[in-house]
Formats: structure tokens, sequence, C-alpha cells
């Protein structure tokens, strides 16, 4: 599952327009059947700039959304795995700055309940 988030080039910024989606996660989250429920936030980047900047960038960016969700929804950290994967991952070509941006992304993926 993708939420909404798309960021601008070279910002780690939580969007204001992008914390309705946020908060949809961590509306759900927070509900008490999903109490024990793990996820993992996986960032990517455009392929703009060093492989080791876009790392860096796609690590930051789902921190950000990490801590958005532990400080709003205080979801504890241990639920919320934050992994980036730079350019390494598109969803589609990076030849145009529209298809950049939407590699500009965040996905949640579910880790399932806690053991």
């Amino acid at each position: 599952m993708a939420i909404n988030v798309l960021f601008a080039p070279n910002s780690d910024t939580l969007p204001a327009a992008s914390y309705a989606e946020v908060d949809k996660l961590g509306t759900v989250l927070s509900w008490p059947q999903y109490a024990d429920y793990r996820i993992q936030l996986a960032g990517h980047t455009d392929n703009r700039g060093s492989e080791r900047k876009n790392q860096a960038l796609s690590e930051r960016r789902v921190q950000s959304i990490k801590t958005y969700l532990t400080q709003h929804f205080h979801i504890a950290p241990e639920r919320v795995q934050a992994i980036g994967y730079s350019p390494t991952r598109p969803i589609m070509p990076n030849d145009t700055p529209e298809r950049r941006a939407k590699n500009r992304r965040v996905e949640v993926v579910s880790l399932g309940r806690a053991q």
C-alpha cells in the first residue's frame, strides 16, 4: 500500500498537504484491533543525485513519517520499521519531472502482529 506522500526534491520535510494521508494511517494503527500490528515504511527517491545522498534522503523521509506517527498518535516506535531504498525501486521511469515526483514516495508494508 502506498500512502500519498510526495516529497519535494531534496527534501525530507513531511509536506503539510500530506498530513491527512498520514493521519489516516495513524488512526488505523491506533485502533484497538491493530494495537499489536507492526508496519514497515519504505522510502524511495528519484534518480537525481548520488546513490549515497539518495540513500540518506530516503531514510530521513521515512524517519520523518515515523516521528510524526509516534508523536501525534502515540504509536510505539518499535511498531514502525523505517527503511530507505533510494532510487532502486522506481514505479516508473525517471525521465520527466512528473514521473520523478511519483518515485519520491513512501510505501507502507504490513509486517503483521508482533511476536
